[in-house]
């Protein structure tokens, strides 16, 4: 047991020296994760504040159309105008996201359109305008049938209509809250930076029998008096302690510095552990597919960086079943991206272990792979 961790002491003290493996580990990831959530500003804040100009020439449906966008959807920049012109110079000034315009024949038999005036610099407001304009007008369009049918059928009677005039507003906004297991946005940047990092970091320290083997360092040791077993342990403890180093200490920065919210402790543990894991044996595979240690970091770089994107860690993967999202399944970060989601908001222990032990389950096999082609590093087992 000494000899292990003289053995893991030594890679330790040898990944500390190697500045790089610093600026990998916990400079870059931090540092990434301040320079977007300073530059995302208050979009990662939650806070959506479009500003809507609203005409409406038959004076019936507008001040509850803003009354709904005020005080249901929480928009604080809504305002009734007088006249068109005035709603589109405010969209053209800048001082509104869009206009919606309500035409005076809405409420007739007749075909008419409502329209949309949106800001070309903020798409995102436009795109909402449009869809409550399309909102507007579908249930508009079932109450002209509704009365349409009661003429029809000979109902002359005014207070046949009484029923009409008691329907819900005519569009109607619910507020909802996110789902609980969906990460804010400086957590969900915090949590996919530091394991994008994880995996580049760990896979440098397993990959460090490749340049030991180069160096000759390896082969003195396989024939000095220590067990191989004890040389395998050493190795892996080590590239394990520097992943679970590097993931406490972003965990700690980005709680204190940015306020992220990892939630609870033993499940940042438990994930963080598996996240080692399996980057641990993704390293392994490629440290017995190659044959330099500038071979196994191009390798390493490019698989790391594909299961980064594939997982999630710089942009959510929408899960609708899609292609993308089966084939995002194949990656660990997905899973971990799903966990932490989990753990902080107000997922199940379970909603948190299972993620989990599907990661462990791809270091078990990527590790198993490893062992059964251990001859390629030159018999370290």
């Amino acid at each position: 047991m000494r000899t292990v961790f003289l053995l893991t002491w030594k890679d330790l003290r040898q990944r500390l020296r190697d500045k790089s493996m610093i600026l990998m580990a916990i400079v870059a990831p931090l540092a990434i994760t301040i320079i977007l959530t300073s530059v995302a500003g208050d979009a990662f804040e939650g806070r959506f504040q479009p500003s809507f100009r609203v005409h409406d020439a038959t004076g019936l449906i507008g001040p509850s159309l803003v009354a709904g966008l005020v005080d249901e959807a929480g928009f604080e920049d809504v305002e009734l105008v007088a006249t068109r012109q005035e709603a589109v110079a405010a969209v053209e000034d800048n001082e509104a996201s869009a206009a919606i315009l309500i035409p005076d024949g809405v409420a007739s038999a007749e075909a008419v359109s409502l329209e949309v005036i949106g800001n070309a610099g903020d798409g995102l407001a436009t795109a909402v305008a449009v869809s409550i304009a399309e909102a507007l007008a579908s249930e508009t369009n079932a109450g002209r049938l509704a009365a349409a049918g009661l003429v029809a059928g000979g109902v002359s009677n005014p207070a046949a209509f009484e029923g009409l005039t008691a329907m819900p507003p005519v569009i109607e906004i619910v507020a909802g809250e996110a789902g609980s297991r969906i990460l804010d946005g400086k957590t969900y940047l915090a949590v996919g930076m530091a394991l994008f990092f994880l995996f580049f970091s760990v896979q440098a320290a397993v990959l460090n029998v490749i340049e030991e083997r180069q160096e000759g360092t390896l082969q003195r040791l396989l024939v000095a008096p220590v067990g191989r077993a004890s040389i395998l342990v050493g190795k892996t403890l080590a590239a394990a302690l520097t992943g679970l180093v590097a993931m406490g200490v972003l965990v700690v920065a980005t709680t204190l510095m940015l306020g992220a919210s990892w939630g609870e402790v033993w499940g940042v543990v438990l994930l963080s552990v598996a996240a080692v894991m399996a980057a641990m044996g993704l390293g392994a595979v490629l440290a017995t597919i190659t044959r330099t240690a500038e071979q196994a970091g191009q390798f390493g770089g490019i698989v790391a960086t594909v299961l980064g994107l594939l997982g999630g860690v710089f942009f959510p993967i929408v899960g609708d079943g899609g292609w993308l999202d089966v084939l995002s399944r194949i990656s660990p970060h997905r899973w971990l991206m799903e966990g932490f989601g989990a753990n902080a908001g107000s997922g199940s222990p379970a909603d948190v272990i299972v993620p989990a032990l599907v990661v462990l389950g791809i270091g078990g096999v990527l590790g198993g792979v490893a062992l059964l082609r251990r001859a390629r590093l030159t018999g370290v087992v």
